[in-house]
């Protein structure tokens, strides 16, 4: 004869158990939670955006597309495994979208992602931009981020003159930064 204490508590445990998503599938624990990449370091970002519509001197809604290479030290934890990365390529991709000219960027945002080898952290992605120089935040879709300072590159002369004629509808560009302290996705 089982007794009513035993079961009770049982039920307890499992009643827990699923509340905080050990026995079934959930967003913030099972399967998905073994995919999530963590990496604490420093990155520079090497590559080109593209503007649709190309900016120019009015300000207005741009898609803007950036695609690079980072060369990245530090720390990599990827299902429970610690990678050292020193001066390691890793792919970067952002869709952005906002209010954009060639003077400025107030409030830019998007999502995007480091790519590791197979493996992709994921990301939100915010920039304010005056001129030529911006911050950047990157927000992994778990928890950290990662901020830095983006350049663009390229002749000076000849931005101005597609910023002032049929629009700059793309530009090389630089991002310097580190993980505060981490950032996982």
């Amino acid at each position: 004869m089982v007794k009513r204490s035993s079961v009770i508590a049982a039920a307890t445990l499992v009643t827990l158990a699923l509340a905080s998503g050990n026995l079934v599938g959930d967003s913030r624990a099972g399967p998905s939670a073994k995919r999530v990449e963590t990496f604490k370091g420093s990155c520079e970002v090497v590559g080109r955006v593209m503007f649709t519509p190309p900016l120019g001197i009015e300000e207005q809604e741009t898609r803007a597309v950036a695609n690079g290479t980072a060369a990245c030290d530090g720390t990599l934890l990827v299902r429970g495994r610690t990678r050292e990365l020193d001066d390691s390529r890793v792919g970067y991709h952002v869709v952005a979208h906002g209010a954009q000219s060639c003077a400025s960027a107030p409030g830019g945002r998007g999502r995007g992602y480091l790519q590791f080898k197979r493996r992709k952290l994921r990301f939100r992605f915010y920039e304010e931009r005056i001129g030529t120089s911006s911050e950047v935040r990157l927000e992994g879709r778990v928890s950290g981020s990662f901020a830095g300072t983006a350049t663009a590159t390229g002749d000076p002369a000849k931005i101005l003159q597609s910023c002032m004629g049929e629009g700059l509808s793309r530009a090389g560009f630089e991002i310097r930064g580190e993980t505060a302290p981490k950032i996982s996705g």
